[in-house]
C-alpha cells in the first residue's frame, strides 16, 4: 500500500513514513497501528482490534495504545486536539479521517550514466565463454533518490578485545540511526552497504 494523505505519504512495502517529502522515524509498533488504521480507514477499529493486532498475544495496557496513538499523531503532524487524521471514537476506538489518496508507482527511472555503465559492464560479461550471461536479468539498478544520499559502511576495531567490537557495532547502528533522522538525508540500509 502507497497512500497520500495531508502533507504525508506511507508506503508499507518501504516501511516509511514521509511527511513534507522527507522520511519521519517511526517506531514498528507505532508504524503498524498506523497502517492499520489507514487498512480500515471506513470505520471505526476499536482498541481491541488494535491491541490484538499492534502487540498479538502479549498483555499490553490501554496507557501503551494511547502512547502509540499519540506518537502515530505526532509523526503525522496531528495531535489530540486536533484529531484532524486520527480521530478518538470515545468509548470504541480510533478512526483514520484524513483523505487518503493512492500513489501510483513510478515508472522506471530514464537509463542514466550509471545504469549505461552497468549494462555496458553486462554486456562484455555476457560475451561467449562468460559466466555471467544472464547478469542484466539479476541486477537491476533501483532508481537513486533526489536528495542527498550517504551508505555508512561501518568501522573495524583495532582492538583484539571482544568489547571493543561490540562497542563498535554499537557506535556503527547508533550512528546510522541518527543520520536517518536527518531531514533531506537519506541513508542507505547497513546490510546494503556492505
Amino acid at each position: 500500500m502507497h497512500v497520500r494523505f495531508a502533507d504525508c505519504e506511507i508506503d508499507t512495502a518501504a516501511v516509511e513514513l514521509r511527511r513534507e517529502g522527507s522520511p519521519v522515524p517511526v517506531e514498528p509498533l507505532v508504524f503498524k497501528a498506523l497502517v492499520l488504521l489507514i487498512t480500515h480507514a471506513d470505520r471505526a477499529v476499536s482498541k481491541d482490534e488494535l491491541l490484538d493486532a499492534v502487540w498479538p498475544g502479549k498483555v499490553v495496557t490501554e496507557s501503551t495504545l494511547s502512547n502509540a496513538i499519540k506518537l502515530a499523531r505526532k509523526a503525522v503532524g496531528d495531535c489530540g486536539e486536533q484529531q484532524q487524521i486520527i480521530r478518538t471514537v470515545c468509548g470504541h476506538g480510533f478512526r483514520f479521517v484524513a483523505p487518503l489518496e493512492p500513489v501510483a508507482k513510478p515508472e522506471r527511472a530514464a537509463p542514466s550514466r550509471h545504469t549505461d555503465a552497468v549494462e555496458a559492464v553486462a554486456h562484455v560479461q555476457s560475451a561467449p565463454g562468460s559466466d555471467s550471461a544472464n547478469l542484466l536479468d539479476v541486477f537491476d539498478a533501483p532508481a537513486l533518490p533526489e536528495m542527498p544520499s550517504v551508505a555508512l559502511l561501518g568501522f573495524e576495531s583495532l582492538s583484539a578485545a571482544v568489547a571493543p567490537n561490540i562497542f563498535v557495532e554499537g557506535l556503527a547502528v547508533d550512528l546510522n540511526a541518527r543520520l536517518s533522522r536527518m531531514p533531506g538525508l537519506f541513508v542507505v540500509a547497513r546490510g546494503s552497504a556492505r
